[in-house]
């Protein structure tokens, strides 16, 4: 109950002085859909969510569990997915939440391995979960792991579900963060909305390693602020940053919930992030659509004044994914 409290309470502050809705907020450059649109998809995300958490969850999965599968295509006009980038031997793509009344808007993102048909998620919010589960079925994927930036219900509320379904998925998160799995039902009550708690994951995050998945690697590093194990993951090959709610092209995540850290610390560990990455390389963040980090670099208040004055190698942007505006 008292987690409860704290949560509502920090809610009515953001509202009365305009704060975010919650970690940076959607985007009004985010695809829209109608309501009639909106009330289909949250029908199809609810039918599926049920009929997830009434399954046997020590059934055996195999071939034939796909021709079983209930789970419909999305209804036509609801975006699935965007493709983010597509090379030769990869596709990046962004699953924006379901936008209905009971949806933060959170980002997931998938990368595909085109060969070997195997794929890797970064957050996992719940709303999602029939996209993605979509997106695998239709792609003849296998889910190989699940990277959770930090700790908050919009990010991480899908994480159960989906080992239900993908159990053999290795699930990720910062060692720091793994209280917070036990607070997402406070932190979604506290906003209005609903979430179940997460039992755990596989394999917690400590200090800044190189995550080698098999069929690719990421780095992470360690930025604390939003939340004390907020990770982001650096994907070389596809030159992108996956930042969850560490740094948005205009803003930054908040720093007033009961586990954050301060804002100049968070912002210096956003500063010591940003610089070991290439300057060209894409943001991805946990809410709106990517962006080139040089245009957060230069128009991002946050970040820009601290980062006059440096005497650094000028680099050419990379060429915008046509599929994301800029």
């Amino acid at each position: 109950m008292k987690h409860r409290v704290v949560w509502i309470a920090l809610w009515l502050l953001g509202a009365l002085f305009g704060l975010n809705a919650c970690w940076e907020g959607p985007h009004a450059d985010q695809n829209e859909v109608s309501s009639e649109e909106m009330e289909k998809q949250q029908k199809l995300s609810e039918r599926y969510l049920a009929k997830m958490m009434h399954s046997d969850p020590n059934r055996q999965l195999d071939d034939s569990l796909k021709d079983q599968r209930e789970l419909k295509p999305l209804p036509a006009g609801v975006p699935q997915f965007t493709v983010v980038i597509e090379k030769p031997a990869w596709r990046v793509v962004l699953f924006p939440e379901f936008q209905a009344k009971r949806s933060m808007a959170a980002n997931a993102y998938g990368i595909l391995h085109k060969e070997t048909r195997q794929a890797v998620l970064i957050d996992v919010p719940v709303l999602s979960l029939p996209a993605i589960e979509t997106w695998l079925y239709n792609e003849d994927l296998t889910l190989v792991a699940a990277l959770v930036t930090h700790g908050h219900f919009d990010h991480a509320s899908g994480l159960d579900t989906l080992h239900k379904e993908h159990p053999k998925v290795i699930r990720y998160l910062g060692k720091e963060d793994l209280p917070l799995l036990n607070e997402l039902s406070s932190q979604a009550y506290g906003l209005g909305l609903a979430a179940e708690n997460v039992g755990g994951v596989e394999k917690l995050i400590e200090g800044e390693p190189r995550l080698d998945l098999g069929f690719l690697s990421l780095q992470s590093y360690h930025v604390p602020g939003h939340t004390p194990g907020q990770r982001v993951f650096y994907w070389a090959e596809g030159n992108m940053l996956f930042a969850g709610d560490t740094l948005f092209r205009t803003s930054i995540g908040r720093t007033d919930f009961p586990h954050s850290g301060t804002t100049l610390e968070f912002i210096q560990a956003i500063l010591r992030m940003v610089k070991k990455v290439p300057q060209n390389a894409w943001l991805c963040p946990g809410h709106g659509n990517p962006s080139s980090l040089l245009d957060v670099r230069r128009i991002n208040r946050y970040i820009r004044t601290r980062l006059e004055g440096n005497q650094e190698t000028k680099t050419e942007p990379s060429a915008m994914p046509e599929a994301i505006a800029p």
